[in-house]
C-alpha cells in the first residue's frame, strides 16, 4: 500500500521505478477442487492428473487452472534469457519427472515453454494443452519467420491449443492444429479498501507499453480535457514516456509497476478502466478486470472485443479526438454504464461455465 499512497498523493507525473533482481523466484499455486458445475465426477479426477506451467504472472493462468481444478505452477526469474531460459526450463522438467503428470498445460508466450511442453509431451507420451494468447498465435506480430515456424509446430503437434476468439481458432486450425475457444473468466478480485484518488473522476489506462497499445493518443486525448479528470496509468514504461514528443499531461500519473494488491487497489477505487489495443484479434485483459469490479470500461472498437462485450464497453477508434469522446461519454453517464457492465458480467458468467464444461470434456476425451 506504500507505493500507490505515494501515487495518489501526488499531483504531478510521478515514475516509479521497479527493483530488478536475479534471485530466482518460484511459485507454487494449488487449484480449487470446488467443480460443482460439472456433471461427471470423474472428469474432476482425471484433471487431478494435470498440471499448468506458466512462466510469467498472468492473472489468466491463475483464474483458469483455478477453474480447472488444475495445479498451477508459476516459474519466474528476473535475469537475462541468455540464463532464464535454460534454468526456468530445468525447473520446468523438474515439476514434471516429479509430479508425472498426464495432462500439460502451458500458457504461449513464452513460445519457448510451449515447444519445450509440446516436445515432452511427445517423448513420453503425454497430452499437452497449449493456452495460445494473440503473441503466441502471432509471435513478434508474424514478422519473424522462425518464431512463426515454432508457433505452427506447435499448433501441429499440440493435442489442443485454446484461443479467445473464433479468429485465431480459424488460423490455428488452418495450419493444422486443433482449437477451443475459452474467453478469460472474469477474475477474483477483493473489493479493498477505496483508496481517495486526485481527481474528481479517476480513469485507469491498464498498459504494458506495448507497440499494439496507442498510450500516446490516450495521452494527447486527457490533454485536452478536464484537469480535474486524472488519468492513473499501469505498467513499466522502462523510460518510454522520456521520447514522447510532448511532455506528460499534468493531469496524467504513471504508476510505474505496482503489486497485484496495490493495482486491485486501484482498480477498485477508480471511476472508468481504459484498455486499448490495435491488434485485431486480441481480447484485452484489462476489460475482464474491469467487468470483474463492476467498473465502466472503454476499449478499441475491433470486431473482436465489440462481439464479446456487446454494450457492455464504450468503443473507440485509436486516435485522440475519439479517445477524448468517449472519456467524455462515459463522463456524462456513469451511472448507466456500470450498470451495463453489471448486468452484462451476470449473463456472461453462465455461457462462460457452459463454455469450461466442454473444455473438460475435449480435455478428458484426448487420446
Amino acid at each position: 500500500m506504500a507505493n500507490i499512497n505515494r501515487i495518489i498523493s501526488s499531483n504531478v507525473p510521478l515514475v516509479l521505478k521497479c527493483r530488478h533482481s536475479t534471485r530466482e523466484k518460484l511459485h507454487y499455486s494449488y487449484g480449487t477442487n470446488d467443480l460443482s458445475y460439472l456433471e461427471d465426477r470423474k472428469k474432476v479426477i482425471l484433471m487431478d492428473k494435470a498440471v499448468w506451467v506458466t512462466w510469467e504472472n498472468q492473472r489468466r493462468n491463475k483464474s483458469l487452472s483455478k477453474k480447472l481444478g488444475v495445479t498451477l505452477f508459476q516459474l519466474e526469474i528476473n535475469s537475462h534469457r541468455i540464463l532464464r531460459y535454460p534454468i526456468l526450463i530445468l525447473k520446468t522438467l523438474m515439476v514434471l519427472l516429479k509430479h508425472r503428470p498426464r495432462i500439460l498445460f502451458a500458457q504461449n508466450p513464452s513460445i519457448i515453454l510451449a515447444l519445450f511442453i509440446v516436445i515432452y509431451g511427445q517423448i513420453f507420451g503425454k497430452r499437452s494443452v497449449i493456452d495460445c494468447h494473440n503473441a503466441g498465435v502471432y509471435p513478434f506480430e508474424g514478422k519473424v519467420f522462425w518464431a512463426t515456424q515454432i508457433a505452427r509446430y506447435i499448433f501441429r503437434n499440440s493435442h489442443l491449443i485454446i484461443v479467445t476468439n473464433e479468429s485465431l481458432k480459424a488460423y490455428v486450425e488452418s495450419h493444422g492444429g486443433e482449437a477451443y475457444i475459452l474467453p478469460d473468466p472474469f477474475p477474483s478480485i477483493k473489493e479493498n479498501k477505496d483508496v481517495q484518488l486526485a481527481g474528481e473522476l479517476n480513469f485507469l489506462l491498464i498498459c504494458t507499453w506495448a507497440a499494439d497499445e496507442p498510450y500516446k493518443e490516450v495521452f494527447e486525448a486527457f490533454s485536452s480535457l478536464n484537469k480535474n479528470w486524472v488519468l492513473y496509468v499501469t505498467g513499466n514504461s522502462k523510460g518510454k514516456e522520456k521520447y514522447l514528443s510532448q511532455s506528460l499531461p499534468s493531469n496524467v500519473v504513471l504508476t510505474g509497476y505496482i503489486p497485484d494488491e496495490d493495482f486491485d487497489d486501484l482498480l477498485n477505487s477508480c471511476d472508468c478502466v481504459i484498455d486499448l489495443t490495435t491488434r485485431e484479434d486480441c481480447l484485452v485483459c484489462g476489460a475482464y478486470e474491469a467487468v470483474a469490479v463492476g467498473k465502466p470500461v472503454i476499449l478499441s472498437g475491433t470486431d473482436a472485443l465489440k462481439a464479446y462485450f456487446l454494450d457492455a464497453a464504450i468503443y473507440t477508434e485509436n486516435n485522440v479526438e475519439q479517445i477524448a469522446v468517449a472519456v467524455k461519454q462515459v463522463a456524462m453517464d456513469l451511472s448507466s454504464a456500470t450498470k451495463r457492465v453489471i448486468d452484462y458480467r451476470k449473463t456472461q458468467e453462465e455461457k462462460w461455465n457452459i463454455m469450461l464444461n466442454r473444455l473438460v470434456q475435449k480435455v478428458t476425451d484426448l487420446k
